[in-house]
Protein backbone atom coordinates (compact mmCIF):
# COMPACT_ATOMS: atom_id res chain seq x y z
CA UNK A 1 0.00 0.00 0.00
CA UNK A 2 0.92 3.20 -1.14
CA UNK A 3 2.09 6.38 1.46
CA UNK A 4 -0.74 8.70 0.54
CA UNK A 5 -0.10 12.43 -0.70
CA UNK A 6 -1.51 15.71 0.53
CA UNK A 7 -4.90 16.31 -1.09
CA UNK A 8 -5.04 18.52 -4.47
CA UNK A 9 -7.89 20.57 -3.11
CA UNK A 10 -7.54 24.30 -2.07
CA UNK A 11 -8.05 25.20 0.83
CA UNK A 12 -11.40 27.18 0.20
CA UNK A 13 -12.77 24.13 -1.33
CA UNK A 14 -11.67 22.20 1.90
CA UNK A 15 -13.57 25.19 4.25
CA UNK A 16 -17.13 24.67 2.08
CA UNK A 17 -17.26 20.88 2.59
CA UNK A 18 -16.81 21.50 6.26
CA UNK A 19 -20.33 21.04 8.49
CA UNK A 20 -19.72 23.15 11.00
CA UNK A 21 -18.93 25.90 8.50
CA UNK A 22 -22.05 25.28 6.96
CA UNK A 23 -24.00 25.96 9.78
CA UNK A 24 -22.51 28.75 10.27
CA UNK A 25 -22.62 30.43 7.32
CA UNK A 26 -26.84 29.63 7.35
CA UNK A 27 -26.92 31.05 10.74
CA UNK A 28 -25.54 34.05 9.35
CA UNK A 29 -27.73 34.40 6.23
CA UNK A 30 -30.48 33.57 8.53
CA UNK A 31 -29.56 36.74 10.41
CA UNK A 32 -29.17 38.71 7.40
CA UNK A 33 -32.84 38.37 6.46
CA UNK A 34 -34.07 38.78 9.94
CA UNK A 35 -32.03 42.29 9.55
CA UNK A 36 -33.66 42.94 6.57
CA UNK A 37 -37.07 42.19 7.40
CA UNK A 38 -36.77 44.41 10.66
CA UNK A 39 -35.85 47.13 8.16
CA UNK A 40 -38.68 46.36 6.19
CA UNK A 41 -41.19 46.32 9.05
CA UNK A 42 -40.88 49.76 9.71
CA UNK A 43 -42.48 51.07 7.18
CA UNK A 44 -45.88 52.73 7.14
CA UNK A 45 -48.63 50.41 6.15
CA UNK A 46 -52.32 51.20 5.39
CA UNK A 47 -54.80 48.14 5.46
CA UNK A 48 -58.49 47.58 6.29
CA UNK A 49 -60.16 45.74 9.86
CA UNK A 50 -63.43 44.86 10.51
CA UNK A 51 -64.52 42.63 13.77
CA UNK A 52 -67.58 42.51 15.61
CA UNK A 53 -68.77 41.27 18.76
CA UNK A 54 -71.90 40.17 20.32
CA UNK A 55 -72.46 40.30 23.97
CA UNK A 56 -74.75 38.10 26.16
CA UNK A 57 -75.01 37.92 29.96
CA UNK A 58 -78.25 34.63 29.53
CA UNK A 59 -78.15 32.30 27.43
CA UNK A 60 -82.06 32.10 27.02
CA UNK A 61 -82.06 35.53 25.74
CA UNK A 62 -81.15 36.80 22.36
CA UNK A 63 -77.91 39.15 22.25
CA UNK A 64 -78.40 42.44 24.28
CA UNK A 65 -74.84 44.44 23.35
CA UNK A 66 -73.10 44.71 19.97
CA UNK A 67 -69.65 45.95 19.08
CA UNK A 68 -68.71 46.57 15.73
CA UNK A 69 -65.90 47.92 14.24
CA UNK A 70 -64.48 48.26 11.02
CA UNK A 71 -62.46 51.22 8.60
CA UNK A 72 -58.93 51.58 7.45
CA UNK A 73 -56.06 51.46 9.79
CA UNK A 74 -52.86 53.51 9.54
CA UNK A 75 -49.86 51.50 11.33
CA UNK A 76 -46.66 53.69 11.87
CA UNK A 77 -44.42 51.18 13.25
CA UNK A 78 -41.20 53.56 13.06
CA UNK A 79 -42.60 55.07 16.29
CA UNK A 80 -43.17 51.64 17.87
CA UNK A 81 -40.51 50.80 20.53
CA UNK A 82 -40.81 47.62 20.49
CA UNK A 83 -40.39 47.63 16.74
CA UNK A 84 -37.07 49.85 17.15
CA UNK A 85 -36.17 47.23 19.81
CA UNK A 86 -36.76 43.88 17.84
CA UNK A 87 -34.53 46.15 14.97
CA UNK A 88 -31.59 46.75 17.40
CA UNK A 89 -31.94 43.05 18.52
CA UNK A 90 -31.84 42.12 14.54
CA UNK A 91 -28.84 44.21 14.03
CA UNK A 92 -26.71 42.69 17.01
CA UNK A 93 -27.69 39.18 16.60
CA UNK A 94 -26.71 39.76 12.80
CA UNK A 95 -23.53 41.37 13.84
CA UNK A 96 -22.58 38.59 16.64
CA UNK A 97 -23.31 35.59 13.99
CA UNK A 98 -20.72 37.35 11.56
CA UNK A 99 -17.97 37.61 13.90
CA UNK A 100 -19.20 33.60 15.09
CA UNK A 101 -18.84 33.13 11.48
CA UNK A 102 -15.62 35.00 11.23
CA UNK A 103 -14.11 33.10 14.17
CA UNK A 104 -15.13 30.03 12.74
CA UNK A 105 -13.30 30.21 9.31
CA UNK A 106 -10.18 31.09 11.28
CA UNK A 107 -10.35 28.45 13.56
CA UNK A 108 -10.98 25.77 10.07
CA UNK A 109 -7.88 27.79 8.56
CA UNK A 110 -6.15 26.91 11.52
CA UNK A 111 -7.41 23.21 11.97
CA UNK A 112 -6.46 22.64 7.67
CA UNK A 113 -3.05 24.41 8.51
CA UNK A 114 -1.96 22.31 11.37
CA UNK A 115 -3.37 19.11 10.10
CA UNK A 116 -1.20 19.74 6.80
CA UNK A 117 1.94 20.60 8.78
CA UNK A 118 1.20 17.37 10.78
CA UNK A 119 1.12 15.47 8.03
CA UNK A 120 4.15 16.67 5.94
CA UNK A 121 6.42 16.32 9.55
CA UNK A 122 5.03 13.01 9.63
CA UNK A 123 6.04 12.29 5.93
CA UNK A 124 9.43 13.57 6.69
CA UNK A 125 9.22 11.37 10.04
CA UNK A 126 8.49 8.04 8.07
CA UNK A 127 11.42 9.30 5.13
CA UNK A 128 13.93 9.57 7.95
CA UNK A 129 13.07 5.86 9.42
CA UNK A 130 13.41 4.95 6.10
CA UNK A 131 16.71 6.03 5.49
CA UNK A 132 17.95 4.92 8.83
CA UNK A 133 16.26 0.98 8.22
CA UNK A 134 18.28 1.08 5.33
CA UNK A 135 21.10 2.05 6.77
CA UNK A 136 20.86 -0.11 9.99
CA UNK A 137 20.40 -3.10 7.42
CA UNK A 138 23.85 -2.40 5.72
CA UNK A 139 25.16 -2.39 9.40
CA UNK A 140 23.21 -5.87 10.18
CA UNK A 141 24.28 -6.93 7.03
CA UNK A 142 27.88 -6.23 7.66
CA UNK A 143 27.77 -7.31 11.17
CA UNK A 144 26.55 -10.90 10.04
CA UNK A 145 29.25 -11.50 7.62
CA UNK A 146 32.26 -10.36 10.05
CA UNK A 147 30.33 -12.89 12.65
CA UNK A 148 30.31 -15.54 10.02
CA UNK A 149 34.07 -14.43 9.18
CA UNK A 150 34.43 -14.92 12.98
CA UNK A 151 35.77 -11.37 13.73
CA UNK A 152 32.65 -10.52 16.30
CA UNK A 153 30.79 -12.19 18.96
CA UNK A 154 26.91 -13.48 18.73
CA UNK A 155 26.73 -10.57 21.08
CA UNK A 156 27.27 -7.86 18.84
CA UNK A 157 25.34 -9.42 15.84
CA UNK A 158 22.41 -9.46 18.76
CA UNK A 159 22.68 -6.52 19.44
CA UNK A 160 22.77 -5.16 15.82
CA UNK A 161 19.66 -7.26 14.77
CA UNK A 162 17.58 -5.35 18.63
CA UNK A 163 18.43 -2.25 17.18
CA UNK A 164 17.67 -2.88 13.49
CA UNK A 165 14.51 -4.37 14.63
CA UNK A 166 13.37 -1.41 16.88
CA UNK A 167 14.20 1.40 13.37
CA UNK A 168 11.66 -0.84 11.91
CA UNK A 169 9.42 -0.99 14.60
CA UNK A 170 9.68 2.69 14.48
CA UNK A 171 9.65 3.02 10.62
CA UNK A 172 6.12 1.10 10.76
CA UNK A 173 4.72 3.39 13.61
CA UNK A 174 5.86 6.67 11.25
CA UNK A 175 4.21 5.12 8.49
CA UNK A 176 1.12 4.20 10.41
CA UNK A 177 1.15 7.92 11.67
CA UNK A 178 0.52 9.01 7.85
CA UNK A 179 -1.89 6.92 7.32
CA UNK A 180 -3.55 8.35 10.37
CA UNK A 181 -2.73 11.87 9.56
CA UNK A 182 -3.98 11.37 5.54
CA UNK A 183 -7.25 10.55 6.99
Amino acid sequence: MEIPSLPELFPTRALKNLPYLKVKEAELKESLLVKKSSQYDLYPSLSFRASGISMSSDLSTPFKQWKVSFGPVLNLPIWSPKKKIARKVAFSQAELYKDEWNASINLAIEEIELATKSFIMSQNEHSIASNTSKEIAKVYATTLEHLQAGLISQLVLLEDERQYLSIQSDKLSTRLQVFQFAL
